[in-house]
């Protein structure tokens, strides 16, 4: 599930926050033989990490500019906000996980030896000069043109809130009037082709449905892209946003406003529900890719599980993160000041891991890194998202559904909230439905080995042939 809306993400990795390096009396002038890639791998227990630091000459900030690339966790592109150079020392600092390097430059200039400082750990760390270009990642799926469609760029106003929201409509040159969609991305600020790991999946999703004749809206989430607005609002809020850009759709040449659907990821799958329940004469259909059938307070538990799993860690440690979300959701139930929430959880989570065994420590880390990756996650969104139960709208839900789920998602585990779902549509007397657990294939609909975000950078494909067929011939089966 895609976090802000924080993105759920694995305890036992160091750089699974968003980092940013402390400015520190950045230098007056900067050495262009500094300027490029230095790369090197953290050694963090059984981990291995390589990190990669893009470092430029930014006249505007009097020095240098950089981003991170966490390049085995495909955390790619981390902005950064400044970094320092003084004769040979340098020093960074990562705020976000509490981490900092020091290091000096060796007099070859190819080399920086230092020191990884995290919480009260220190590892070895020792940054090489890349000389050679870095390749972009293969990524061939991704459109190339000529497009037997039209592109065209759309600023859609919200009705009320006061902000626009900036897309592209692909539209078929044949056909119309045609069917059409939304998309809907998952959980965390997103682009309108809902980038991340050097992946494109809903402008790879929107070039496979316009070109089987289907009409696509993609568009930027609120205060990103072309789209104005703040990015920190709830579920609720995201809603609206999708239903002016579904108004929007209707309302276009070329589009049939009775064969207008939604297509949501992770929570947007949700938020597709929403709208189908909510305007049921105006939604013809609603596709769901990885969705949530169950509350977000027993999700966000078989969701650390999982993600603990995956990524290596013992079942120890699944279990005790698995007991921790539980308490966390307990704790957001019954403590409505964020500030005392936060000192509270923070407490759970260092009362848990004392009493944890060794084992079980070794493999967490410092245990003040466990307890500020649980605290971020209090705020207005995640309250609501953790209360929301998807079953009272998929109850309510009239139109056509399908819904999609990989066997190896850790994020939004595929049986349980399939089952959660189909009981539902079952209780409203839904018959119009159907479900797919798709082998092999992850959260973000990927061929993957075990489902860890780990993976999701590494893989080349970004959207599995067999998930874009079949959303492909569920929209186009439809009267």
């Amino acid at each position: 599930m895609t976090s802000h809306r924080p993105a759920s993400k694995p305890f036992l990795t160091l750089l699974t926050c968003l980092c940013c390096w402390v400015l520190c009396s950045l230098p007056a002038m900067t050495d262009p033989s500094l300027i490029g890639v230095w790369e090197g791998t953290l050694r963090a227990g059984e981990t291995d990490l390589l990190l990669r630091f893009h470092l430029k000459d930014d006249p505007d900030a009097h020095g240098y500019s950089a981003t991170l690339d966490s390049v085995t966790q495909g955390a790619l592109g981390i902005p950064c906000s400044g970094v320092s150079v003084e004769q040979q020392r340098f020093a960074i600092y990562v705020d976000a996980v509490q981490g900092s390097f020091t290091g000096t430059l060796q007099p070859d200039g190819k080399r920086v030896e230092g020191i990884w400082t995290q919480g009260g750990q220190e590892f070895p760390l020792v940054l090489k000069f890349r000389d050679t270009p870095i390749p972009p990642p293969a990524r061939p799926q991704r459109p190339i043109p000529p497009f037997p469609y039209s592109n065209t760029t759309v600023s859609v106003p919200h009705p009320t809130a006061g902000h626009q929201l900036g897309g592209t409509l692909t539209l078929p040159e044949a056909g119309c009037p045609c069917p059409a969609v939304i998309l809907v991305s998952g959980s965390g600020a997103q682009d309108r082709d809902e980038s991340l790991f050097g992946h494109q999946p809903f402008w790879v999703l929107a070039d496979h449905l316009s070109r089987a004749g289907i009409a696509v809206l993609r568009y930027d989430d609120r205060g990103v892209g072309e789209s104005t607005g703040d990015p920190n609002g709830t579920t609720r809020d995201f809603a609206s946003d999708a239903y002016a850009v579904f108004s929007f759709l209707r309302q276009q040449p070329g589009i049939d406003p009775e064969r207008v659907g939604i297509i949501g990821h992770s929570e947007g799958g949700l938020i597709a529900a929403m709208l189908a329940a909510e305007y049921p004469e105006e939604v013809a259909f609603m596709v769901g890719l990885a969705p949530h059938g169950i509350p977000g307070a027993m999700l966000m538990p078989l969701q650390a599980a999982g993600l603990a799993t995956s990524a290596g860690a013992s079942q120890d440690v699944a279990d005790w993160s698995a007991e921790i979300w539980r308490g966390f959701g307990n704790l957001l139930a019954t403590e409505p000041d964020d500030d005392k929430a936060r000192t509270a959880i923070g407490d759970i989570v260092k009362q848990s891991y004392n009493k944890a065994p060794a084992s079980v420590q070794k493999q967490l880390g410092p245990v003040e890194s466990q307890a500020k990756a649980i605290q971020q996650f209090v705020g207005p969104w995640f309250r609501q998202f953790m209360g929301l139960e998807p079953e009272a709208y998929y109850v309510a839900v009239r139109c056509p559904v399908l819904i999609l789920h990989g066997s190896l998602d850790q994020q939004v585990p595929a049986s349980v909230n399939q089952t959660a779902i189909r009981q539902a549509l079952d209780i409203g007397g839904h018959w119009e439905y159907q479900f797919e657990i798709l082998h092999g294939l992850n959260h973000l609909f990927q061929t993957a080995k075990t489902g860890s975000p780990s993976e999701y950078g590494q893989i080349e494909e970004t959207f599995a042939p067999e998930a874009l067929t079949i959303i492909t011939t569920f929209i186009a089966g439809l009267h």
